[in-house]
This record gives C-alpha cells, structure tokens and sequence, in this order.
C-alpha cells in the first residue's frame, strides 16, 4: 500500500514513462529511511538554496537495506553541469563550499559526542521531538555543503576529466612525458589524517605484534583486551548507515586477514605514504609549471577527497551515536528499532506527540520500500508490496551483453595487475578473498577495508573523484577503476581478469 501522512499528505503520483530515470548509486551495506529521507530532502530543499539548482526529481529503493539511488537523468545531469561550472568558474566559491563542509562535519561530531553521553530514558517526549529536530537540522546542513563534488562526479567524473585534460594539455607544453593518469591521481589526493587512517595504523601495528609470536591464535586470545578497546574507539566506522558497528570479534577476522599479508610491509607502506605523496606532488607540480589557478584546481580537488572522507566518517558517527535515541523512542512507542530507523522525521515527530502510525506498514518497509520526491518535492510517495514496483518498473535497465571480454571506467589509481575476481559488498563477503585477488563491488565501504588490503586490483560499478575506492585505493597504491556500471552484473567469482587501471580497462582472460 501507499502509505498517507497528515501534515503534508502523500500522494501516489507516478512520474511519466518518458522520464529517464536510471540508478546513480547503489550500495550493498545495510540502508534505512530514515536517513536515505534526509538525504533526498536535501537535494529538493536545500541545494537550490546552496547551489541555485536543485534535483527535481528523485527516489530510493530500498530492497532488504540494500539501497538504489534513482535519478531523472536529464535534470540530474543538467545539476552536475551547472555544479561542474561553477566550481570551474569560480574557485573562491569551491573553496567556501569545503570551508562550509568542514565546519558542519565539526558540529555533526560534537552533537554525536553529546548524544552518546545522554541519557535518553531521563528524557520527556518533547525533548526527544527537540533531539530528532536538531539532529536533522545539522544532518541535511552537512549534506548540502558535501554534494557537491559528489553531484559533479556521480554520474559521469566531469571535475576528473577536468584535471585529466589539463594535465594532459600542461604535459603536451612542458614536454614533461609524465603518466597523466599517475600525475591526476597523485595531485588530487589529500595527505591529511582521518579516523579510518588512524584505526588501520593501529590494527597494522597489532597485527605485526601478532606476527612475531609463533601460534596466531594462542596470541589473539592475549590481545583480546587490546581488540576490545579498538573496537570500542573504531568500531563506529563500520556502523554506515544502520550498522552494526565492528566488535572485537570482527576485528579477529580482520587481523586473520591481514596476516595473510605482511603487515610490516604494509605497515611501512602507510606511514611513509603521506611524505612521498607530498614529495611526488611537488614533482609533478615543477614539473608541469602549473600556474596558481591551476594548482587551486587541484587544491579544490584534494579538498573534495577530504570532505568526502570526514563526512562519510561523520555521518556514519552520527548514525552510530542516534542509535541510543532511537532504540529509547522504540521502546516506548513499542516498536522495534528497525522499525523506527524506517520512519520519516516527522512521522517520529507526531507519533512521539500522540498520534498513531500503522506498524504493519512500517515491517512492510523494512523488507521493500520507495521513498520518492517528485516535481521539487510537491509529489512526496512512499509505497511499499505492489505499489513499490510501479516505481521500480521506471528504471532503466541496459542490456548487458554477458559476452563480453572487456570494461572500461575511470581510473582512481594507476597500475596494472591480474587476478580471480571476488566479488565483495559486505563484511560477511570477505572470508572467500585471498591475496591477488581482485576486488569487484558496487561501491567499497570502510567495512571491507581489511579485503583491499589483500586484493591485487579495485573494480567498481559506481564512484567517482570523491569515491571511498578512488581514496583509498590511493591510499594503499592499489590500482583500481571506478565507474564500470556494470562490472558486478558482468564478472562472477573465479574469473581471471586483467586490470589495466591506468588506462580504466578491465578485461576478463578466463572463465573459473
């Protein structure tokens, strides 16, 4: 059924047949409405107040937490080019942009830090109401100001082939004969510290621990106290958007994989990853006489890869520490957590307030939904069963010829490798990766980080310059192409594959 609100009804609008809708985004890990909602009022609401353009339509499906982002690819499009331009027109306006970004990610945090040490059973219902509130207050805030490299590079890299046409034009006059690929790579790459750089020094530096002693798990069981309290200081990077977040058991799993490799080596790797990336940096910036405007085109690129990066931190904290505040509303509205997390703000708002909500459509949402906003968000919908797959029947889906040998995408990361494809999305996947391996997912997330350490390649169906891949793929020196589309559809487990990551090729050389 399609699901009627009070203070603003839905509607069971559907969009015309003519409308291009097509899949943006898709992720594996565990997904909700709650936040998706926030995410989509932002676009309609508050990046035409940002930006001056807004997406005029869009919508998510969420099929078992396993999330489609939909987008009218005309008006998206259009969006991207208007962003794209303004960024390359007007760098002073970028640079605001990320300035404004880091602020809210700051205030994110601390309100995170605040609601993991309330007590929320201490708490009336109108102050819960004032939680919520301000919670998506600074949510969508942090939102509006992160979009837009993500806008500009979701759907097709516009601000990556930028930077790839001026290297490619400052290498043609300087004669510089340098990798164009490496050169965009490196100069748009941060070397700044995040939590995620800090949680896998440290599990590095146990892992080497590990190493010395003789029996790996006689040796785990002496650690586990060690791995309690990093999983109580990390265990919130993993959490995403409905989490869990890791505990020490999960942790386990990962050091076993990471001793599959040699943690000294990678250990090494990243501490001296910072130092040569500034000294390769300065190389490459010499050596192609970039001019001030040019290196802040750059400049505003590293910042992009920054901002994504504390942002997915913050907001995947952020989703960690509202789980208290949700399970104190869940109790006393009777309802099941996930339940809640499958509620819109105001839902959760007038509920708390006294009125009534149908349960049975809530559980229908956790196992299949669509939450679209139509026409600037005048057509709000939320349907679940048959009516979910009126929207759904909107997509567009390409013919994919399965015979195919060879893939092209962006490169992340230079370098070429070859492989048996494993393909990963979620924590549960990694156990079948082994060392060589290629990594083959819809969009990497920081709870598969420990399978691509091991994997010899990164490919990917979504991403773009600001992409968890294209970071951390740098991050490692892992080649990797992002933007395939379709190489989760086209690659099984088994297949030996070529990756030629500079050049954005993958090509399949045998079938398992």
């Amino acid at each position: 059924m399609i699901s009627k609100r009070k203070v603003k009804e839905m509607t069971s609008y559907l969009p015309p047949s003519d409308i291009d809708f097509e899949v943006a985004n898709e992720e594996g890990k565990f997904h909700n409405l709650f936040f998706v909602s926030l995410f989509l009022r932002t676009f309609i609401e508050d990046l035409p107040k940002a930006y001056g353009f807004g997406l005029k339509n869009n919508f998510v499906e969420i099929k078992n937490q396993h999330l489609k982002y939909v987008v009218d690819t005309v008006i998206f499009d259009n969006a991207a080019q208007h962003y794209f331009n303004l960024t390359k027109t007007e760098p002073s306006f970028a640079k605001k942009v990320n300035e404004n970004l880091f602020k809210e990610i700051k205030k994110v945090n601390l309100f995170s830090k605040e609601l993991l040490s309330t007590d929320f059973s201490t708490k009336t219902n109108t102050q819960l109401v004032s939680y919520i509130e301000r919670y998506s207050q600074l949510i969508r805030s942090m939102i509006t100001w992160g979009m837009l490299p993500v806008v500009i590079e979701i759907r097709s890299p516009l601000y990556t082939v930028f930077l790839t046409d001026l290297v490619d034009k400052k290498n043609q006059e300087t004669k510089a004969n340098i990798s164009i690929s490496e050169a965009v790579a490196v100069l748009s790459s941060f070397d700044g510290e995040t939590e995620t750089k800090q949680e896998q020094r440290k599990l590095l530096k146990l892992a080497v621990k590990i190493k010395q002693r003789n029996k790996v798990s006689d040796t785990l069981l002496e650690f586990q106290d060690e791995l309690e309290k990093h999983a109580l200081q990390f265990g919130w990077l993993a959490y995403g958007y409905g989490g869990p977040a890791w505990k020490r058991v999960d942790y386990e799993d990962a050091l076993h994989l990471v001793l599959k490799e040699n943690p000294e080596k990678m250990l090494e790797e990243l501490e001296h990853n910072e130092e040569k990336l500034i000294a390769q940096k300065q190389s490459f910036e010499s050596k192609l006489c970039l001019t001030d405007l040019e290196k802040s085109f750059f400049a505003i690129g590293r910042d992009f890869m920054k901002g994504k990066a504390l942002r997915r931190e913050a907001m995947s904290f952020a989703a960690y520490a509202s789980e208290p505040l949700h399970k104190e509303i869940a109790k006393r509205l009777n309802l099941s957590f996930l339940q809640v997390r499958f509620m819109l703000f105001e839902e959760i708002i007038r509920v708390l307030n006294g009125e009534k909500i149908d349960e049975n459509e809530l559980t229908k949402r956790t196992k299949y939904v669509i939450y679209g906003l139509f026409n600037h968000g005048e057509d709000e919908v939320v349907a679940t069963g048959k009516d979910a797959e009126k929207y759904s029947a909107l997509i567009a889906h390409d013919e994919i010829d399965l015979n195919l040998k060879e893939l092209s995408g962006t490169c992340a990361c230079p370098g070429k490798a070859t492989g048996a494809v494993k393909l990963i999305h979620r924590p549960e996947d990694m156990s079948k990766m082994q060392k060589g391996d290629v990594l083959v997912s819809y969009a990497t997330t920081p709870d598969i980080v420990s399978a691509m350490r091991l994997a010899s390649a990164i490919v990917t169906d979504m991403g773009g310059l600001t992409s968890h891949a294209a970071i951390v793929s740098r991050e490692m020196n892992i080649p990797c192409i992002i933007g395939t589309k379709i190489a989760t559809k086209l690659f099984k487990d088994g297949d030996k594959v070529s990756v030629d990551a500079t050049n954005g090729i993958v090509k399949k050389t045998q079938q398992p």
